[in-house]
């Protein structure tokens, strides 16, 4: 029987070597690789020491900013600021450092992708939306720090 520790900082595709614990052939044991190959998570992806993950965001927290929620891979509830200079190019990027994977030495980066969630708009409310929407493309822009 072979033994081996895995840690938590332990990769996909990494290799261990474990000379002479394979078969024995005449009077010599033969060496074992094992190869790490991790399963395919649901919500994150792993790359390097980074995790990464897509959200969605509403429509209203993309024109008007807010504060997103988000669950890192401990199941701890984190709230995102959202709160770019208009306009931003999607998918919206935001990391937060210490939320990745472990490391020898901490741990890597959550990095999240945002996309919109673009509503249907009911047809009882279609003109309204419309105006509404033309008067935000057309209104001039302003300097509010001024």
């Amino acid at each position: 029987m072979i033994s081996i520790e895995f840690t938590p900082h332990m990769r996909d595709g990494q290799m261990i070597f474990l000379e002479e614990m394979g078969h024995q052939v005449d009077a010599q044991r033969g060496d074992v690789w094992v190869v790490l190959w991790q399963n395919v998570h649901p919500v994150y992806r792993a790359l390097g020491d980074d995790l990464i993950s897509s959200c969605t965001l509403p429509l209203s927290v993309v024109l008007l900013g807010g504060t997103v929620e988000v669950t890192g891979m401990d199941g701890i509830k984190l709230y995102v600021n959202v709160n770019e200079p208009y306009p931003f190019n999607l998918p919206l990027v935001k990391t937060i450092d210490g939320q990745g994977l472990r490391t020898p030495n901490g741990r890597g980066r959550l990095v999240i992708m945002f996309y919109v969630i673009v509503p249907r708009v009911p047809t009882s409310l279609r003109d309204a939306t419309t105006n509404m929407i033309r008067q935000i493309e057309n209104a001039p822009e302003q300097n509010e720090d001024a």
